[in-house]
């Protein structure tokens, strides 16, 4: 990571042109939407308790604002889906995503790219998937072109590369799982920004820090880099995935499996984990990670002073 911080004044005048360039639509993806949901009275965060994990997943969507507050027509939508792990209760029930990729159908989008792509036989476990598999067939794998990006504000993790179609989408929609991980404790929405990058950035998460070698060896590191990692781009919309995940062997699996059974949409993914890290029995702020993005101003860990919706199917 040293490497990649010793950068010329030239590329950051271009990267600073790039940002320029990107002109309204970039603004108004990043910033512009939680900010009329909150102006419109609507939740800040939904939790949605049933087995239809697709019912689910459209009634806390529509309770954060609906899927049109979010996707317009004409968009390009991004989706960074947690699931690359084969084993039970690691990624993200394929139901959820189906029901994402169809609310985003419906709302117009011209296009929807995986940010990361799935494991295979992902859509195997998912009687969805089988029936709307040629509506699966119209979502474009990640293209795997990277960008080299300085990260403003950032504390730890000053530059960083990231897939090039994240830059490229309308709205960016982060789809996570509420796990057990054996470094932080957690995993939800501000860990799964991780699977933008490629190893020799996440790599940096690991063993860039100044305490003990080892994988885990420096956590405060570890979750100072998810934080300013998720100042790169801020999410329009966040699901999680609360229904049945691993409260052990975390991030892959396998492990002891608890069944919250909820589906949770969310404005920002420091409101949104610091909700479900603790349906895991975690308080918001010893899951590092939350305090410091909260610290980023990238949204409130206060359950307290938040709206929040809990219904049931």
């Amino acid at each position: 990571m040293k490497k990649l911080s010793r950068r010329s004044f030239l590329k950051k005048t271009a990267a600073a042109g790039a940002v320029t360039l990107a002109g309204e639509k970039a603004i108004r993806s990043l910033w512009g939407r939680p900010a009329l949901l909150q102006a419109a009275g609507l939740s800040d965060i939904a939790a949605v308790k049933g087995r239809d994990y697709s019912a689910g997943t459209r009634l806390a969507v529509e309770k954060v604002g609906g899927i049109q507050a979010f996707v317009r027509a004409g968009d390009r939508v991004g989706l960074l889906v947690n699931s690359p792990f084969k084993n039970f209760g690691a990624s993200v029930n394929p139901d959820i995503t189906v029901a994402v990729i169809k609310l985003c159908a419906e709302a117009g989008a011209r296009e929807i790219r995986y940010l990361k792509d799935p494991h295979k036989g992902y859509w195997g476990r998912s009687d969805a998937a089988a029936k709307h598999s040629e509506e699966l067939k119209l979502v474009k794998y990640e293209s795997g072109n990277r960008r080299e990006i300085e990260i403003a504000g950032a504390v730890k993790l000053k530059d960083a590369k990231v897939t090039e179609d994240l830059f490229d989408c309308d709205t960016f929609i982060n789809v996570s799982i509420a796990k057990h991980h054996k470094g932080v404790h957690f995993s939800g929405s501000l860990k799964n920004m991780m699977g933008l990058c490629p190893f020799s950035t996440n790599s940096y998460f690991h063993f860039g820090g100044e305490l003990e070698f080892g994988f885990y060896g420096d956590v405060d590191h570890l979750s100072q880099c998810i934080a300013d990692l998720n100042l790169v781009r801020k999410p329009d919309l966040c699901i999680a995935d609360a229904t049945v995940v691993i409260t052990e062997n975390g991030p892959y699996g396998p492990g002891s499996l608890f069944k919250p059974q909820r589906v949770v949409a969310a404005t920002n993914a420091v409101s949104m984990d610091a909700y479900c890290c603790r349906l895991l029995g975690h308080q918001p702020v010893d899951i590092l990670a939350i305090p410091k993005a909260a610290k980023h101003n990238l949204g409130s860990m206060d359950l307290d002073q938040l709206r929040i919706s809990e219904v049931e199917l």
